[in-house]
């Protein structure tokens, strides 16, 4: 599937006068000033003593705000306690600032591409009960299932019933985390193979390891890549979720459900090659040169902190024991001597094992200011910690200077009276992005996870299909806004405003979403009522699409964010002749 294109056949058009035609000329419009407001950046401070419980009653004067290692003033603070405001309400806090009535939204993701059967069981037995304390305690929360992408399996504003029934819906279903392990034992039996038949090669000196060296390279490079393309999806489904929050007020908490994915993939089939055949270990360390690694992470990590996403980890497997214990990996001929049988993965390997999948659970957590709950054999206690510190924070905020840069900057919070009584967490670094980006954010949010807002109160029209050309249909989309939620500037007997579009689609083939945007001008008489007629065409192939519409009045910084399903059915399109651009006169549909 190519990227759908969008072209707008009609900059205005009203329902409740005269209509111009699709093609008559548009008016002229002079260039029209933004107005540009002011960003402030929210920074949720978590503060808690020695034994993680949290302390309470600190003011403004407790912290110190480092922006880039500069000291920073604050524009706005509020502690929140119990799930509510404590203390003195901020008087009329700055645009854009979070407000103490905003309430927290919290999404839990339960990632299928690196669960086990056993862990997902032991978390749906223990999450019903943390999502219901959270809406009792007027959270917003969304549960989420990340296969191949990310669905929602219950939206924000769901009951705690509602959220229980759809986890145990998904119990039995088919679950991807499982062939990680396979990858691993599935690895170490090809070592087997290979070591097995190169022993047979007696003219070789020093066999196996020297005429194996070439195959015992290319299998680690297979292993490597397989885990690269799992770890790559997870973390497409982490950046998707955090894109669908952008813009959504108040706090923004992700419960990562999971067994962890690696920090750098294939790490371990690099040590583990190494104790097999150490002469040749130069050799082996090639295996990972130039494969990504650290930086994919750090990428997630800004885009989740310019969001304002807050990610905790909770590692679904428990404590396990070494695989030189397990039978499965008994009588390779050859190699790794120290643990439980000759040829076992060692306990050293167990460890680079174990801490590259956790290592990855723990950088994403803490770099965005939560925590990783990890090696737990029963997560119910850590869970009920969990509870108190989405209940408890302050809420610090403030103004970058300069324009929106998109740069990473550096964050850091002090609390000088009580420097070696408490622990600080928040999320260490954000991105000065633009009132643009963050559109654009919602429009994808709009697509992925359905979160809808509707400012403009606009209603959408899906047309039929026009005749296919190169492989597409062109599919006609009428937009309608009341005239009385947009912003239009008087002059010369017009009315004038801007407004931005922004559709969201996938591409089939990359399993990408794409964004098209256009800037209309509006101009209307200055007496008109009624609507305001959007329409422009998507091309868009046969079968069942899920778009995300986006809408932004400039003028009045007012928004809409819709999810279109959208149909496309060749038997039902218009043939050639009838393939102009046409739309209902009327608003109807979304």
């Amino acid at each position: 599937m190519r990227p759908p294109s969008l072209s707008l056949f009609a900059a205005a058009l009203l329902i409740c006068a005269a209509l111009p035609v699709a093609g008559e000329e548009k008016p002229s419009l002079a260039p029209i000033e933004e107005t540009i407001g002011v960003v402030v950046v929210n920074v949720d401070v978590v503060v808690v003593d020695k034994k993680g419980r949290p302390i309470t009653g600190l003011t403004r004067d407790d912290f110190e705000l480092l922006v880039d290692g500069r000291p920073t003033p604050l524009s706005n603070f509020f502690e929140v306690r119990d799930h509510a405001v404590a203390g003195e309400r901020p008087a009329s806090p700055a645009a854009g600032a979070t407000t103490p009535e905003e309430p927290a939204h919290v999404v839990v993701l339960i990632d299928n591409n690196h669960l086990t059967p056993a862990g997902r069981e032991r978390m749906l037995e223990v999450l019903p009960r943390f999502i219901e304390h959270e809406v009792r305690a007027g959270a917003r929360v969304m549960t989420v299932l990340h296969d191949q992408a990310p669905q929602v399996l219950q939206p924000f504003g769901a009951d705690a019933r509602a959220h229980a029934e759809s986890l145990r819906a998904i119990a039995d279903s088919t679950i991807e985390g499982i062939a990680r392990r396979r990858a691993w034992s599935g690895f170490i039996d090809d070592v087997r193979a290979l070591l097995d038949s190169c022993d047979a090669v007696t003219f070789v000196p020093d066999a196996p390891c020297v005429a194996c060296a070439p195959d015992l390279i290319n299998q680690a490079r297979i292993y490597a890549q397989t885990a690269q393309d799992q770890r790559q999806r997870s973390l497409g489904g982490l950046a998707a979720v955090a894109s669908a929050l952008r813009g959504l007020p108040g706090r923004k908490v992700l419960l990562y459900v999971s067994d962890g994915f690696p920090q750098r993939p294939g790490i371990e089939a690099l040590y583990y090659l190494q104790e097999l055949c150490p002469e040749n270990a130069t050799n082996f360390q090639n295996v990972l040169r130039d494969r990504p690694g650290a930086e994919q992470l750090r990428s997630l990590v800004a885009h989740a902190n310019a969001n304002r996403v807050t990610i905790y980890s909770l590692e679904a497997r428990g404590l396990e024991a070494f695989s030189a214990a397990s039978v499965e990996y008994a009588n390779i001929p050859r190699g790794a001597t120290i643990g439980g049988g000759v040829g076992n993965p060692s306990p050293v390997v167990d460890d680079v094992l174990t801490a590259n999948r956790q290592g990855a659970l723990f950088y994403v957590a803490n770099e965005t200011g939560g925590r990783a709950l990890l090696n737990l054999n029963d997560p119910a206690p850590e869970l009920i910690k969990l509870e108190a510190e989405l209940g408890h924070y302050y809420s610090l905020g403030f103004t970058p200077g300069g324009p929106a840069d998109r740069d990473i900057h550096y964050l850091g919070v002090r609390l000088p009276r009580l420097r070696a009584k408490a622990t600080v967490r928040h999320r260490r670094v954000f991105r000065h992005t633009s009132r643009e980006d963050e559109i654009g954010e919602r429009a994808l949010g709009a697509q992925l996870l359905g979160v809808e807002s509707n400012e403009l109160e606009a209603r959408v029209v899906i047309g039929v299909p026009g005749a296919q050309t190169g492989g597409a249909f062109r599919v006609p989309v009428d937009v309608f806004i009341p005239l009385e939620r947009l912003s239009l500037l008087p002059g010369d007997r017009l009315e004038r405003g801007r407004l931005a579009v922004i559709v969201a689609a996938p591409d089939r083939r990359t399993h990408r979403t794409t964004l098209r945007k256009q800037e209309i001008g509006v101009a209307l008489p200055d007496d008109a009522r009624g609507y305001c007629r959007l329409g422009f065409e998507l091309e868009l192939e046969a079968g069942e699409h899920l778009l995300g519409l986006g809408l932004w009045d400039r003028q009045a910084d007012r928004t809409s964010f819709l999810r279109l399903p959208v149909s496309v059915d060749p038997e039902r399109a218009l043939p050639p002749a009838g393939a102009a651009a046409g739309a209902a006169s009327t608003p109807a549909g979304r």
